[in-house]
């Protein structure tokens, strides 16, 4: 496993308080460039993989669920597209709560 420390994420994704940002990053420019819309819970749905695991982590989280004990629950290494993913929780209590997930797979595409 290779993590890039130090390095740029391409694409970076905040959900709060009804608000998704979306952040992907121009090389060219060396700058972020930024998309935000007013979506609920409910409409965070599979968009080519980008938003569905957003609404899954928060439907654990509300449910109280240790979401981040086991991230092959959420997918495996089967996917070849270098990609590697950080998912960061802030909760109300201030606590943060961390998951590494190498390949995130989409519920409708899951071996369970």
């Amino acid at each position: 496993m290779f993590i890039c420390l130090g390095c740029v994420a391409d694409y970076v994704s905040i959900f709060t308080d009804g608000i998704l940002y979306e952040y992907t990053y121009d090389s060219s420019l060396k700058k972020y460039k930024e998309k935000s819309k007013q979506v609920s819970v409910e409409d965070l749905v599979f968009e080519g993989g980008a938003q569905d695991d957003i609404k899954e982590i928060y439907e654990s989280v509300v449910a109280n669920e240790n979401w981040n004990k086991n991230p092959k629950k959420y997918g495996d290494e089967n996917c070849f597209d270098g990609s590697q993913t950080f998912y960061t929780v802030y909760k109300t209590d201030n606590q943060i709560e961390s998951m590494y997930m190498r390949c995130w797979t989409p519920t409708d595409f899951r071996n369970e």
